[in-house]
């Protein structure tokens, strides 16, 4: 008896409830179409390289695969915070903001009646 693996894959997706089923063909085509270097990344625990992370982002990006790409960046989130933290020009925007509560809403409320007469 010879193993069909299209016929194996088609089970597993019958046995799913219908939100799993996405999950699963994305899941599906990130195994068939990742080398081993990205397929390796994506389930690593150690920390990568920018070149590494952005390899797996790249192939991810590339094949609409949301769901994956949230769940990798999120868990390699530090390899994006190093970068935003090398470069000087996104420094200010990274400082805690030093206003008062009373300046805060008064440029908030301008800000949304500027929004209003748009």
């Amino acid at each position: 008896m010879t193993f069909n693996k299209l016929q194996y894959l088609q089970e597993e997706y019958d046995k799913l409830h219908i939100e799993g089923k996405t999950n699963f063909i994305e899941n599906a085509r990130f195994c068939l179409m990742a080398d081993q270097y990205d397929y390796k990344n994506y389930h690593s625990n150690g920390k990568l390289t920018e070149s590494e992370f952005y390899s797996v982002v790249d192939l991810l990006y590339e094949l609409d695969n949301l769901n994956m790409l949230i769940s990798f960046v999120v868990r390699n989130i530090k390899v994006l915070l190093q970068e935003v933290d090398g470069i000087e020009s996104l420094k200010p925007f990274l400082e805690k903001a030093v206003i008062d509560e009373a300046t805060f809403l008064t440029r908030i409320n301008t800000f949304l009646q500027k929004q209003k007469n748009c």
